[in-house]
């Protein structure tokens, strides 16, 4: 009798589930310690008053979605012209598979599912350069924030240099990397493949690439005016200046660690009790923001995009 062969045990799903179980722990360790939660319902008792502010958010979430779109279109426009309705889908079904995947992957498998087979290896490229352009962003503000606030408070410039001196060998192996590849590709026909798709990229002129970077920019910028409308929200004392130094720094610390949908929200709110520094009093305000803020971008868009998936598939079983 021929017994199934037992699948190896996967290591990284195991610190994957711990890094999970340590953030939500750390979490509800904080929160334990809370004694004050009437005051966490003050938020709510004034809807009124906050109407504005839900508006504004309602406003910020549209447009985020919006600046994603219109940077998905110039991503694709010199292979496949998308509209901006089809490009809404695409993107709603890309966060359906980037929330189930470790560092969000797994992205561009939601939005090719959509795409015309004829140009689904160029979108894999094109969101994967997408993804690089924003991740370069959000690493160059938050180091820069990084060095500047270490400096403010009286510390060495150099006492940011584990981090600097990390993040530039990661850099200079990626490029020698790189340049290895594309030296050894004549020789392999599967990188003889890649490089062909690669030059693809060439039809990204100048002009176009700058007008990508600015609306990975703008969407970077609306990010921050929601986490800022969410901390005023529920009434977190922060002001703006400190808010423009330290956000960047949150959001490129929860870029640079891998994470995925179980562990998403724990890893997102024990770095902000890191970066932020509030007093017990005031944890559960920034938890919840953060927590929302989760919801509205990450959670509400991957549950949008899986109706346009379903939807999607029920129709193809229709055609065949």
């Amino acid at each position: 009798m021929n017994q199934t062969p037992k699948k190896p045990f996967n290591f990284l799903n195991l610190a994957f589930i711990l890094i999970a179980l340590a953030a939500y722990a750390y979490i509800f360790r904080r929160l334990v310690h809370f004694e004050n939660w009437r005051s966490f319902a003050l938020p709510f008792d004034h809807l009124q008053k906050s109407g504005l502010l839900v508006g504004g958010l309602l406003l910020m979430w549209i447009a985020n979605l919006s600046a994603e779109v219109k940077k998905w279109q110039l991503l694709m426009r010199p292979y496949h012209l998308i509209s901006f309705r089809a490009g809404f889908q695409q993107v709603l079904a890309g966060s359906v598979t980037a929330i189930l995947s470790p560092g969000r992957v797994a992205e561009p498998g939601g939005r090719m599912l959509l795409i015309p087979r004829a140009h689904r290896e160029t979108a894999l490229l094109t969101t994967s350069l997408g993804g690089f352009l924003q991740t370069l962003i959000i690493s160059i503000i938050g180091l820069f924030c990084i060095v500047y606030t270490g400096r403010s408070m009286n510390l060495s410039f150099f006492s940011c240099w584990p981090l600097i001196f990390y993040y530039l060998i990661l850099s200079l192996v990626g490029v020698i990397l790189l340049i290895t590849l594309y030296y050894l590709s004549n020789r392999i026909p599967f990188l003889q493949k890649i490089k062909g798709h690669l030059f693809q990229l060439k039809k990204l002129k100048p002009a176009l690439t700058m007008k990508i970077i600015g609306w990975t920019f703008i969407r970077y910028s609306i990010y921050h005016v929601q986490f800022f409308l969410w901390l005023k929200f529920f009434d977190y004392p922060i002001t703006l200046l400190q808010f423009i130094w330290l956000a960047p720094i949150y959001f490129y610390i929860i870029t640079i660690i891998p994470s995925f949908l179980l562990a998403d929200v724990g890893i997102r709110g024990t770095v902000s009790l890191f970066v932020f520094t509030p007093t017990p009093a005031q944890e559960p305000f920034l938890l919840t923001a953060i927590l929302c803020l989760w919801l509205l971008n990450v959670a509400l868009p991957a549950l949008l995009g899986s109706i346009i998936l379903v939807k999607h598939k029920r129709r193809k079983a229709h055609c065949v």
